[in-house]
Order: C-alpha cells, then sequence, then structure tokens
C-alpha cells in the first residue's frame, strides 16, 4: 500500500508509534489488522485525528495534512513536516526538536509548551499559533509568518522569555556562526 495514498481523517489512534515501518491499528478496518506502511509517510492525510501521545520521531512526513488533528504530547524529533500542514492542530506538549519544519502551516495551531528547540522553521505559517510556553532555543525565525501570535510565556532563540522583549515577542535571532539579525515588526 502506498501510504500517499491513504487518508485516516477523524481516525482515533492515540499513542501509536510510527518508526521505519509502523502497524497501524486505525487503518485496520479499512486495509486489514497487518497493513504496515514503510517511511517516507508523507502526503498522508490526518486531518482531525486524535494522535494524541503518537510518536514521529525521525519519520519523514513531506507533506502530510495533519489539520485540526488531536496531538497533544506527540514526539516528531528529527521528523521531517517540510510543507505539511498543521494548521488548527493541538499540539499542546509535543516536542519538535530537531525536526524540519520548512514551509509547514502551523497557522492558529496550538503549540503551549511544545518543545521546538533546534527546529528549522524556514518560511513556515506561524500567524495566529499560540506559543505560550514554547521552547524556540536555537529556531531561526527569519521568514517565518509571525503574525498575530500569542507569544505568551515562550521562551526565545536567545533563551530569554518574550514578554521581557520589546512589544513581547521573540527578537529574530541569527543562527549560530551568522553575524545578522534583524527583530520581528520593528
Amino acid at each position: 500500500v502506498c501510504s500517499s495514498d491513504l487518508s485516516a481523517a477523524g481516525a482515533n489512534a492515540p499513542g501509536v508509534t510510527f518508526g521505519s515501518t509502523a502497524t497501524i491499528p486505525a487503518f485496520a478496518a479499512q486495509y486489514g489488522p497487518s497493513l504496515r506502511l514503510a517511511t517516507p509517510m508523507g502526503g498522508m492525510s490526518l486531518r482531525g485525528a486524535n494522535l494524541k501521545g503518537a510518536t514521529f520521531s525521525n519519520v519523514d512526513l513531506t507533506g502530510t495534512d495533519f489539520a485540526g488533528a488531536n496531538l497533544k504530547s506527540a514526539s516528531f524529533s528529527s521528523a521531517t513536516l517540510t510543507n505539511a500542514d498543521l494548521s488548527g492542530a493541538k499540539l499542546q506538549g509535543s516536542t519538535f526538536t530537531g525536526t524540519n519544519l520548512t514551509g509547514a502551516d502551523l497557522g492558529g495551531a496550538d503549540l503551549t509548551g511544545a518543545d521546538l528547540s533546534g527546529a528549522n522553521l524556514s518560511g513556515a505559517n506561524l500567524s495566529g499559533a499560540n506559543l505560550s510556553g514554547v521552547d524556540l532555543t536555537g529556531v531561526d525565525l527569519r521568514g517565518v509568518d509571525t503574525s498575530g501570535i500569542n507569544w505568551g510565556t515562550a521562551t526565545c532563540n536567545d533563551g530569554i522569555a518574550a514578554a521581557s522583549h520589546p512589544g513581547g515577542k521573540c527578537p529574530v535571532v541569527a543562527p549560530p556562526g551568522d553575524r545578522k539579525s534583524t527583530r520581528l515588526n520593528s
């Protein structure tokens, strides 16, 4: 079965672990209990699915549709979510350490308490997202749509709380070795 042909829109599969191959109970009714998917899993539709606590570490999810999904406490460590749609997703307490989110749509997502340290957000959309309590250590926000973000108690790239910066917003801090730096909405 080609993973890009699958849809689990609205599926309920909390705690599922995705790895180099994965058995996915949410698809059992449609495709049989022995369905196994090899990564990359990109292009799948998991729109509105309940995947609370799921593990997607080191998985290629390029172009996957997670819009409106419940991904609370999910782990995406070192995953590839290039051009993925996470708009409106519930991502509270999720882990994105070292994750590639280039071009991802996180507009309106609730990332309260999530760990995005070291993530690549190049060209991502964070408009209207809730980043309260989010760890952005090592994240370069240049080129990211940050309009309407609730920064709340986010920890910025420089290790300082967003509320301590002018306007209560995280500054765009250059990555290590890059001497250029600008401020958001300056």
